[in-house]
């Protein structure tokens, strides 16, 4: 992969090409410890490309083989590396989309630079994180705070909640399948990228109801994708947050937790993401 020097590090990246004249270029943000490739496994690059845009997609900081500084890091550090990506990449506004963390940096990034940006779509994220969530957040940061490593089991915890909704919870046929997924939780990170990756997303925790009233300032037409059962992102907080945006169109998936793998949720998820950039 190519990279690029933003940010005093360095971001590895892909420009998938559409070929649209006139089309604004799209850029995908990844949430904690998400590979640039799941944009293929969920559809969207190709989606977007066969509607004419070019993609970029890149591994944040943290994920091999980008930079992996000294860890601690906050939201807004994560935002500075993709505003520089944006100005080295795009010879124009971007449409801009970003899931869970992504979409807080996606949230940072509209309000700081709108120049930048042609719309921002925040999925499953850009509002403030449930309290009940902050607790294992917090913790996980002391543990890599006193140089302890994080059990596995604790990342399997996580994926149930991200995965699967309430009622399959139940279910120790599903939860058994999970298992295999606790290493995939681990396996991109760099030296010090989960420490950095979570604790940017404590410091997003932060700012609390703040993340919701700033929201009065955006300047660009936003849309957020919220799910029923989101355990880190409230339906309740998503529809708050797009009421609060000037120009904000929200939509609302039913039956699902926080990651989307049910098929006809990511291919509603790619209908409505293509169809809101084509209008802006």
């Amino acid at each position: 992969m190519p990279v690029v020097a933003v940010n005093g590090i360095e971001l590895a990246y892909e420009r998938h090409t559409g070929g649209g004249d006139g089309t604004p270029p799209v850029v995908l943000v990844c949430g904690t410890g998400q590979h640039s490739s799941s944009w293929t496994m969920f559809g969207l690059i190709g989606t977007y490309t066969a509607a004419g845009h070019d993609v970029i997609t890149f591994e944040n900081r943290g994920m091999v083989p980008s930079s992996c500084p000294p860890p601690p890091w906050t939201t807004d550090d994560m935002a500075d590396d993709v505003i520089g990506l944006v100005t080295e990449l795009c010879a124009e506004p971007a449409h801009v989309l970003g899931a869970s963390l992504g979409a807080n940096i996606v949230h940072a990034v509209a309000l700081r630079r709108p120049d930048l940006v042609r719309s921002a779509t925040m999925v499953v994220g850009g509002t403030q994180f449930v309290p009940g969530y902050e607790p294992l957040m917090r913790g996980f940061v002391e543990l890599y705070e006193r140089g302890i490593d994080v059990p596995a089991p604790f990342h399997l915890y996580v994926n149930i909640l991200s995965i699967l909704p309430p009622a399959a919870r139940n279910d120790a046929e599903q939860i058994r399948a999970m298992e295999g997924l606790a290493d995939t939780f681990v396996a991109g990170f760099g030296p010090g990228g989960q420490y950095g990756q979570i604790a940017a997303n404590v410091s997003w925790m932060d700012g609390g109801e703040e993340r919701i009233t700033e929201l009065t300032g955006m300047q660009v037409p936003c849309l957020m994708t919220a799910h029923e059962h989101d355990p880190f992102f409230a339906l309740a907080d998503m529809r708050r947050a797009a009421a609060t945006i000037p120009d904000c169109r929200i939509e609302v998936f039913p039956g699902i937790s926080h990651v989307p793998t049910d098929p006809d949720a990511l291919t509603r998820l790619n209908a409505v993401t293509a169809e809101f950039f084509a209008a802006h």
